[in-house]
C-alpha cells in the first residue's frame, strides 16, 4: 500500500495594502481606536476613496488612505480650508469638462437620434 503525499503549500500572505495598521491612541484600546476611526468616517471614506481610485491609480494602501483623510480633516478643523477649495475647485473644473462633452454629445444628436439626445440631456441636468 502506498502512501498519499501531502502537497506542501505556501503560507498566505496578507496583501499589506489591504491590511489596516491601528496604533492605538493613549488611554485607547486598539479596539477603541479603530471603533473610533469607524464612527468618525474615516476608514469607510479611506475605503470607499481605495476602491474608486483602483481603475485610475492602482492599488492604494488602506492605511495611507486613512491617514490622508485624517490629516486633510485635522487641517480643516483647525481653519485651513485651502485644502478643500483646492479640491472643490478643481472638481468643478473636472465636471464642468463632463458636461461639456455630454452637452456636445446631446447637441450632435439632436433631430436624428432623440433617444441618445434626451439620455445625454439627463446626465447633464441636474435633477429637481
Amino acid at each position: 500500500m502506498t502512501k498519499a503525499k501531502t502537497k506542501k503549500t505556501a503560507p498566505t500572505v496578507a496583501n499589506k495594502a489591504s491590511t489596516l495598521e491601528v496604533s492605538a491612541e493613549p488611554g485607547r484600546t486598539p479596539e477603541r481606536t479603530l471603533a473610533d476611526a469607524v464612527a468618525a468616517g474615516t476608514l469607510g471614506n479611506a475605503s470607499v476613496m481605495r476602491s474608486f481610485a483602483w481603475g485610475t491609480f492602482g492599488e492604494l494602501d488602506i492605511t495611507e488612505c486613512a491617514r490622508a483623510l485624517k490629516a486633510g480633516a485635522a487641517t480643516a478643523k483647525a481653519g485651513d480650508l485651502s485644502g478643500a477649495e483646492s479640491l472643490l475647485t478643481t472638481q468643478a473644473a473636472a465636471l464642468n469638462a463632463i458636461f461639456g462633452e455630454l452637452a456636445r454629445r446631446a447637441a450632435l444628436n439632436m433631430g436624428q437620434h432623440l433617444d441618445a439626445t434626451e439620455r445625454y440631456m439627463r446626465l447633464v441636468s441636474t435633477p429637481t
